[in-house]
């Protein structure tokens, strides 16, 4: 079968040719308008694919542009260096407020005394027997012993929740406060 189809396709070309002989100006226009339209065909493909490179090109030059007014002429070098003194700064800033963040927790953490009352981390009263209610978020004190006048007390806080103490009162120092006296939840 190889044999006799090659054989066929060499007949086929011969007998064209024969038929090239006979009109030789037709096929001539026939190959020009063949070759004008892929030519066109290719020009058209490559003014694409050039267009396509031109707006590449345009987009870096204009990204090199913006690249140049920030780095304010200054050679890569020059940049790299800038950079790495930044870096350092920004580095140094950071131990620092590490450091600074490391103190200020130090100085949060002062124990505190179970039986003390606090304002703004300053023990102001003593209280004996506190009756805790965890339901209603309510601490009772039986008795409250202050060295200064008390007075009214708007908010005694405690670190760890939203309790608060209100209208404690308090009238002379080392007064107790009498039974009863008791803080709201927040």
């Amino acid at each position: 079968m190889g044999r006799g189809f090659v054989a066929w396709v060499r007949n086929r070309i011969l007998a064209n040719f024969a038929n090239i002989k006979a009109a030789p100006e037709g096929f001539l226009l026939l190959m020009i308008i063949a070759i004008g339209v892929s030519y066109l065909a290719f020009q058209r493909v490559e003014r694409e694919h050039l267009a396509v490179l031109e707006t590449k090109i345009a987009e870096r030059e204009a990204l090199i542009t913006e690249y140049r007014s920030k780095l304010n002429g200054a050679t890569p070098d020059q940049a790299a260096n800038e950079i790495e003194k930044l870096t350092k700064t920004l580095a140094d800033a950071q131990s620092n407020l590490n450091e600074a963040k490391t103190k200020a927790a130090s100085f949060d953490v002062r124990p505190r005394d179970p039986r003390s009352l606090y304002e703004e981390d300053n023990p102001i009263a003593l209280v004996r027997d506190p009756k805790i209610d965890l339901d209603n978020k309510k601490i009772t004190f039986p008795a409250v012993t202050s060295s200064v006048i008390l007075g009214s007390i708007n908010r005694i806080s405690s670190k760890t929740g939203n309790w608060h103490a209100e209208a404690l009162r308090c009238t002379t120092p080392s007064a107790t406060v009498p039974h009863g006296s008791s803080p709201t939840p927040l």
